[in-house]
């Protein structure tokens, strides 16, 4: 069976020459793969040397000093500790990337518009392998995005559930767990009129504990606790000192949103779960990233340009290196 090309390009490149026709089609997909894939522009080298230079990559010397400019006008610097050169990119999330920083606008603005990892990748005219390396380093640059939440006044916790992956399901005499068992991962979600949380919170119904490890730094003592009478919910409370105001399930089930104490919290999870649906095989490993993505993304709902800017700035300045390798490897599975 002849194997698949990985890019859109390859697709179309590695056809038998034939008319006139064929010419004109195969033109017009290098002339557009060329249009995806410019070189570095002067708007982003200026953008790279307006970098300030941090400590030494290497061996953490903090002072270096200027050391000309690479061939496409890039800022070099030079070590005087180890002796050691680099770019005003190396020991971050872009150390040695082939394609130009820019085109993660893009990316990002896909992101922002619900679009898969595949299909983004199609779109930029990378194999598919890229969107998802991609997004791996993306967490990472957002790992702790979430951290700084602090929710005030009226605050509506409720928990949403993912199930696991097909290989991650425990049967039991042939058969699948029922209900909200451990094969179910736990999201808990809290959202006030400034802002809102979503942290996982291991698997199956969540404990007190658990709620409290989830949530308890994310919500000012002496709000106001807005939720369906979950048990572990109780923690909070307690632990907070939180006045409450409860909503069981059997009360609220089937109203309107217009009508719904917890709307607020419920069309959250509403949103969440259409986002997540752009990405259904998704690695369940990765579910805290994912998380963090959609935090980003619906805080800038409506605004790519607010998006792409604070995820932007985010991952050029994240000083962590992930390899290709490393973050494709088969262990690690799909993302």
């Amino acid at each position: 069976m002849k194997k698949r090309p990985k890019t859109v390009k390859a697709m179309f490149s590695s056809a038998e020459d034939g008319d006139e026709f064929t010419a004109m089609v195969k033109t017009t997909v290098a002339d557009w793969a060329l249009q995806k894939h410019p070189k570095t522009s002067p708007e982003e080298i200026a953008m790279l040397n307006a970098i300030p230079p941090g400590p030494c990559p290497r061996c953490g010397f903090p002072a270096p000093i200027r050391w000309g400019r690479s061939k496409e006008g890039i800022a070099r610097y030079r070590c005087e500790s180890c002796g050691r050169t680099f770019g005003p990119l190396t020991g971050t999330l872009f150390d040695s990337h082939k394609i130009p920083a820019s085109e993660w606008v893009e990316y990002l603005v896909n992101v922002a518009e619900y679009e898969s990892v595949r299909q983004s990748g199609l779109t930029n005219m990378n194999a598919v392998s890229t969107g998802r390396y991609w997004s791996i380093k993306l967490f990472a640059a957002l790992e702790g995005v979430q951290d700084g939440v602090a929710l005030h006044g009226d605050v509506y916790v409720d928990e949403t559930y993912f199930k696991e992956t097909p290989s991650g399901l425990t049967m039991v005499d042939g058969r699948k767990l029922r209900g909200i068992s451990r094969d179910c991962i736990c999201v808990a979600t809290a959202v006030a009129s400034d802002g809102f949380v979503m942290v996982r919170c291991g698997n199956g119904k969540p404990s007190g504990r658990r709620i409290l490890e989830a949530l308890g730094g994310h919500i000012a003592d002496g709000s106001h606790l807005i939720h369906d009478g979950e048990n572990s919910h109780r923690a909070l409370v307690k632990a907070l000192g939180l006045s409450e105001e409860v909503h069981p399930t059997s009360e609220t089930e089937g109203l309107p949103d217009s009508s719904n104490p917890l709307a607020k919290v419920n069309t959250l999870h509403r949103y969440l779960k259409k986002f997540m649906s752009r990405h259904g095989a998704f690695d369940r490993e990765y579910i805290q990233g994912w998380l963090d993505l959609f935090h980003e993304v619906h805080s800038c709902f409506g605004d790519a340009h607010e998006f792409v800017d604070r995820v932007l700035r985010r991952v050029i300045s994240c000083r962590k290196v992930l390899r290709y390798r490393k973050a494709m490897s088969k262990k690690r599975g799909k993302i």
